[in-house]
């Protein structure tokens, strides 16, 4: 037994140690600094203050954007199934080490289905590790997505197993993988993996079919549907509520039909945005040559928007692929060149007629931007395709001839063409994207150091497809002579050590070994208050000795968790001021209400959601309607205040009736200085002074455009009848005068997901609150009663209240998060027992098997 595990702990421990020696400070207490993991910190600090101060999830956040569901940004069940066992899998090695060696692991699995021995099995799950997409992201802080690619080998092993070997082995694993995949949450990688598992159960039906087993196909198919359906409900607690909640995002159907919509699909993005970081045509040989098109230097002349680097997955192993896709004797080779074509042209920015017809026609494929995202799919065949080729070498199942020896020199080849006539292959131009390069140094010597940089990687490649063809070469020959079959395993080891460096050189571009490291403590604790941040602090806490009071006792709170979890070293110095601003602006923003706009990158930075209450801020699923207050309203006034600050700072101020509305009480235009006081912003909530009816939601942006009282009440035409009682001079359909008289709105406790107020007027009206309204989940009482929430000026929250002195209260609930926190505990539990069952069963027939078989020696 030890024997036979000898050579798996080898080969892992192997894989370890590429792991800890590419990412040495990570098991040093550091963490790479990854700008999207610290917007994440920024725009979750609410929930996760909320939930370390009062042990509770809240279900709404304030933070940025002017309010918005908390789905996506931390809330769900107490109980994860999914952690436990991807935390297991990880062993607990830290970040981002932890995510690379589950992508190695996983492949490692998927070479050994596949009945590879150790040796490939660890070639394919050190190649996939170390594809440079795993590490680009990485450094990113674009977890989810290199979870989700990660555990595409396991999903895709269980699959392949449950067809062609165990069923219910095949069936356990793809329980765990999927079960794991679901969980990273990141829904374009679930969606692009389904292409490729449904065209390889295509190719098993057809297989199974022409071996008289297409019962067993149809049995095998129902019970990995079973599976699926079931590694989903762990996760329930988070899909259940997005489900409800995409539609009202930017991902969902359009809201205005005005021109700027005009490329967008009824129930997409806009198609220029979902192509924006897609690739040139030539682009994609980026797999083979990483600088292909210039990688990350200045002289990029590909069609992304920008990037930071090639999708890069070994020279070595990307040859090997090649040869396998004409020596490979599985079926699997077919669905691989189908889904392979389809990546690749779904990759180009230059959109096809096959791009045209996807965004327009395949569901669900105009819900995701950056559609070279597929092109992980080409990683995932690639380390399939060298574990497939090299178990037929090694097992004396490829044929010496010319076949071969054109299979092994076809990609050194191609790269020599590539290198000898570069302008027949490539264009050294950007046409899309603007050609900065040519801009700032001239065609003549943009050209010439691309050239170079083309050539120079070029030259590379080369050599390691070289090695490719000999290494392959050399296994087939030595497994066919009897004399050497014994020690075909050294040329195995080469191509791992060779395709290692190759992938180890090529990375070390993007991710530094001790660069670009933080330390744990300031990766938890990633933000420092600005001059500006402190002044606000100042002005918000002058002469509130209670406030002060309540800040210093938590200030003190912090101060001793964060001693006991990190030691006395984090509140000394610089680390405390971190942890003392920290606490003291979480303690702020849970006693005042305001915002700010910080007019730096209002809208693609969520730094300043760290301290303060937002109108801006930085997330990939904002709501519709709010972008489109961006679009029409923020913008427009923010570029208007600019114009006119400097000359006339009150006429500015009075310039945004929209940041007006959302309380939006300081402007930060240099972190470095004080901010400008608005002294405009109407506060929490205000009766509105006047109101007019809207038709449909186009005239509601354009009689908002048109708008100079920020006190004015724009009502959609369903709310007609609400409003009809209202004291308004002449016909409710026009616009007219509101008189509460003497009226006033206070805010008496505020819980994001369940804010409290007290109003009080002589003769009642509408009372408008700087809160955004969500079609699903608010409910309203006056008194303890039941009131309609009314949604007016496009997407702010609205009540009409009666004469006196009123309590009303919000609060927002989602059927579909109680529902799926419900389905995911339950789910969870159910999943872990069918884990254990199906491992003890596979154990059960393994031991029987090694049983029968001592018996019959």
């Amino acid at each position: 037994m030890l024997r036979k595990l000898l050579p798996h702990l080898v080969a892992i421990a192997g894989m370890i140690i590429i792991v800890a020696s590419f990412y040495p400070k990570a098991f040093k207490n550091h963490r790479n600094k990854m700008v999207d993991i610290e917007h994440y910190i920024a725009t979750s600090k609410e929930v996760d203050d909320w939930w370390e101060k009062h042990d509770r999830s809240i279900l709404w956040s304030d933070n940025m954007f002017g309010g918005m569901p908390t789905f996506q940004l931390g809330a769900n069940a107490d109980f994860q199934a999914s952690k436990y066992i991807t935390n297991t899998v990880m062993l607990g090695f830290p970040r981002p080490a932890n995510y690379m060696w589950l992508a190695m692991i996983s492949a490692y699995i998927l070479a050994l289905v596949l009945g590879c021995s150790p040796w490939i099995a660890a070639l394919v799950g050190i190649g996939f590790g170390l594809s440079s997409v795993n590490v680009l992201y990485l450094s990113a802080g674009h977890a989810a997505k290199v979870r989700a690619i990660a555990t595409m080998p396991g999903v895709l092993a269980g699959i392949l197993l449950a067809y062609r070997r165990s069923l219910w082995g095949g069936a356990t694993l793809a329980l765990i993988w999927t079960t794991m995949h679901i969980a990273s949450n990141h829904p374009q990688m679930s969606y692009y993996l389904l292409y490729l598992l449904v065209a390889v159960a295509v190719v098993e039906a057809v297989r199974m079919w022409g071996e008289g087993a297409l019962r067993k196909f149809i049995k095998v198919s129902a019970v990995l549907a079973a599976t699926g359906a079931l590694a989903i409900l762990p996760s329930t607690d988070v899909l259940a509520p997005t489900v409800e909640y995409m539609p009202q995002t930017t991902r969902g159907e359009s809201i205005l039909s005005e021109s700027e919509e005009k490329e967008q699909d009824e129930t997409g993005l806009y198609k220029g945005y979902v192509l924006q970081y897609s690739m040139s045509q030539g682009e994609w040989w980026s797999v083979i040559v990483p600088d292909i098109k210039g990688g990350s230097s200045p002289y990029y002349w590909g069609e992304q928007l920008f990037t930071a680097g090639a999708f890069y997955f070994g020279a070595v192993l990307f040859s090997l692929f090649l040869m396998s896709l004409i020596l490979m004797r599985d079926r699997i080779r077919w669905a691989f060149l189908v889904v392979g074509v389809l990546a690749i042209v779904l990759s180009w920015r230059d959109a096809s007629w096959l791009t045209d017809f996807f965004l327009d026609s395949v569901p669900g494929f105009s819900k995701f931007r950056d559609t070279k995202m597929m092109l992980v799919l080409l990683q995932l065949m690639t380390v399939v395709g060298v574990g497939v080729l090299l178990r037929d070498a090694a097992n004396s199942k490829l044929a010496w001839g010319k076949k071969l020896w054109f299979s092994a020199a076809a990609p050194a080849v191609l790269l020599i063409a590539f290198y000898l006539f570069p302008e027949l292959f490539f264009d050294f131009q950007s046409y899309i994207r603007p050609d900065q390069a040519i801009e700032q140094v001239g065609m003549g010597q943009a050209l010439s150091e691309r050239l170079k940089i083309f050539r120079a990687d070029t030259a590379r490649s080369i050599g390691f497809a070289m090695a490719a063809g000999i290494g392959l070469l050399a296994v087939v020959k030595m497994s066919a002579d009897a004399k050497l079959s014994q020690v075909k395993w050294i040329p195995i080891a080469a191509l791992v050590g060779i395709s290692t460096v190759d992938l180890f050189q090529v990375d070390r571009r993007y991710q530094s070994a001790d660069k670009g490291w933080i330390k744990l403590f300031d990766y938890i604790y990633p933000w420092e208050a600005t001059p500006s941040d402190l002044e606000i602090f100042a002005l918000e806490t002058q002469g509130n000795a209670e406030l002060l009071a309540k800040i210093e006792s938590a200030v003190q709170f912090e101060r001793e968790f964060v001693k006991k979890q990190y030691g006395n070293a984090a509140v000394r110095g610089r680390n405390f001021e971190k942890v003392k601003h920290s606490a003291e602006f979480s303690e702020l923003k849970e006693n005042n209400h305001y915002r700010i706009i910080d007019l730096q990158g209002a809208f693609n930075d969520a730094r300043s959601c760290y301290f303060h209450r937002n109108v801006g801020g930085y997330h990939g699923a904002k709501l519709r309607r709010y972008q489109d207050l961006i679009d029409h309203m923020l913008m427009p006034e923010q570029r208007k205040f600019i114009e006119q600050a400097n000359t006339d700072l009150s006429a500015a101020l009075a310039s945004m009736p929209m940041h007006n509305m959302l309380n939006t009480k300081y402007l930060v235009y240099d972190k470095t200085k004080r901010p400008i006081p608005n002294p405009l912003a109407l506060g929490p909530g205000w009766f509105a002074s006047s109101i007019e009816m809207a038709g449909d939601p186009d005239d509601e942006i354009a009689r908002l455009k048109r708008l100079t009282n920020p006190r004015h009440a724009i009502v959609p035409p369903e709310h007609a009848e609400a409003v009809a009682a209202l004291n308004v001079s002449g016909p409710a359909s026009m616009a007219g005068p509101l008189d509460p008289g003497a009226a006033s709105v206070e805010l008496t406790e505020y819980i994001p997901d369940a804010p409290s107020y007290h109003v009080d007027s002589e003769k009642g009206g509408l009372v408008i609150f700087s809160e955004i309204h969500y079609d699903d989940g608010w409910a309203i009482t006056i008194d303890g009663q039941p009131a309609e929430l009314l949604r007016v000026n496009y997407l702010l929250r609205a009540v009409v209240v009666p004469p006196g002195a009123h309590d009303i209260h919000m609060s927002f609930s989602s059927r579909m998060f109680s529902l799926g926190v419900a389905a995911s505990l339950l789910g969870g539990i159910l999943v872990l027992l069918l884990i254990t069952l199906g491992i003890v069963r596979v154990l059960r027939q393994q031991w029987a098997a090694s049983t029968v078989e001592s018996a019959a020696v």
